[in-house]
C-alpha cells in the first residue's frame, strides 16, 4: 500500500488516477482498511464497500482492489491486493505520456 500511495501522488502529472476499493469485513482484522489509510494520510481516494455491491459491480479482484482511472474518467486497469508492484508499474507505460 505504501509503494501504490506513493505511485498515486506521481500519476497526478500523467493524467492517471487510482482509486481503492475496500469491502468492510473481509479484513483480515475488522477496520484494517480504514486504519490503514488514516495511517498514511489518507492520500488515495478510497470507497468502502458495505454489501459488496460496488465490488461486484466492478469485478474487484481481492481486497483491497486498486483501478487506474485515465483523464477520461475510464477504467484502464484494475489490480487485485496480490499483484506485485513490478506488474502494475510494468501495465502502466503505455498510459503515460
Amino acid at each position: 500500500m505504501i509503494k501504490k500511495t506513493r505511485l498515486y501522488e506521481q500519476l497526478s502529472t500523467t493524467g492517471l488516477h487510482m482509486l481503492f476499493v475496500n469491502v468492510v469485513g473481509r479484513e483480515r482484522e475488522e477496520g484494517a482498511g480504514e486504519k490503514l489509510m488514516n495511517t498514511l494520510g489518507n492520500p488515495v481516494p478510497y470507497v468502502l464497500d458495505n454489501q459488496l455491491d460496488t465490488y461486484r459491480a466492478y469485478r474487484c479482484e481481492g481486497v483491497p482492489s486498486t483501478f487506474i482511472i485515465d483523464s477520461e474518467s475510464k477504467i484502464v486497469k484494475t489490480f487485485g491486493d496480490t499483484e506485485d508492484f513490478t506488474v502494475i508499474m510494468k501495465h502502466l507505460v503505455p498510459y503515460i505520456r
